[in-house]
């Protein structure tokens, strides 16, 4: 139901704010940098791990239990990024987004440049937000389930509310939810080895 994209922010008060900085900053630390998010292995993790191969660049990854603790990290400079979703920003006017991982610009973050602008081969890269229901739960149910989605989907006060933080409102049909989710998840098996 929502497409969220991922994006890399910055302390504003860092001598580290844009992509071309946090690049240079890399390759001088040569695989010392410290990315900050949260879990081992979440999507935020392994969106990291794909940048640093993208950007031929190493980092360390850095993981805090939830992104809250991950951003305090980030506004006390105990790391130079976090990787995360626009939403992470709103409210917290010391940190800005360097660079998204969209098709375009974000119509709400229209100075942020994306990094397929920028020459990179990153491009709707998003954490995607849905439901999913027991196999072999009947098939009314699911039709029930799925005119509320409908609903919701339409309903403006919930589209203001996805739109507010830079995500997309969608309602991906199964089939392709599902397409979505075994493509993300041979993906992440990749770079996960990595």
């Amino acid at each position: 139901m929502v497409v969220d994209p991922e994006v890399l922010i910055t302390n504003r008060h860092s001598s580290i704010r844009t992509i071309e900085q946090l690049i240079k900053d890399a390759r001088k630390k040569q695989g010392a940098q410290k990315w900050l998010g949260p879990l081992v292995g979440g999507v935020d993790h392994l969106m990291a791990v794909k940048i640093w191969e993208k950007l031929e660049i190493k980092g360390q990854w850095i993981p805090f239990e939830g992104g809250s603790d991950a951003l305090a990290a980030l506004l006390g400079e105990h790391g130079v990024v976090y990787v995360g979703n626009p939403v992470d920003v709103i409210g917290r006017p010391d940190l800005s987004l360097a660079v998204v991982a969209a098709a375009q610009r974000l119509e709400k973050y229209p100075d942020v440049p994306t990094f397929a602008e920028l020459g990179y081969e990153i491009e709707s890269e998003v954490l995607w937000r849905g439901y999913v229901v027991k196999k072999g739960v009947p098939e009314h149910a699911q039709a029930f389930l799925l005119d509320i989605m409908k609903k919701v989907s339409a309903d403006p006060e919930w589209i203001t509310f996805v739109e507010r933080g830079g995500a997309t409102n969608v309602l991906i049909s199964a089939e392709n939810f599902r397409s979505m989710v075994n493509r993300d998840q041979s993906e992440a098996i990749v770079y996960l080895e990595k």
